[in-house]
């Protein structure tokens, strides 16, 4: 039963489940076995999403968005980054 991308609901909430997994004490050679990575993507994923809750950046989004109606995505992922969050310009996007 191995892991899918192109079925999973986002690729962002995957990826903080298998970080949570290894909180809780899942070996790190299950967790990318399972998801078909190396070893280089899951510490990298870790480094880069580390505290990063989809939720609140979701919530930190959506209060920018209506504070700042006419911004578009690119200026509200500068607000983010000014903010501390480490993000991208496509993830700003698809959220």
């Amino acid at each position: 039963m191995g892991f899918r991308w192109a079925e999973s609901s986002t690729w962002i909430e995957q990826i903080a489940f298998a970080l949570r997994q290894a909180e809780y004490g899942t070996p790190v050679a299950e967790i990318i076995r399972r998801l078909g990575v190396s070893e280089q993507t899951f510490y990298r994923w870790k480094k880069q999403f580390a505290g990063l809750g989809v939720a609140e950046l979701r919530v930190r989004l959506r209060d920018l968005a209506a504070s700042r109606v006419r911004y578009g995505y690119v200026r509200l992922w500068v607000l983010l980054r000014r903010e501390g969050w480490v993000v991208n310009k496509k993830l700003v996007y698809r959220l």
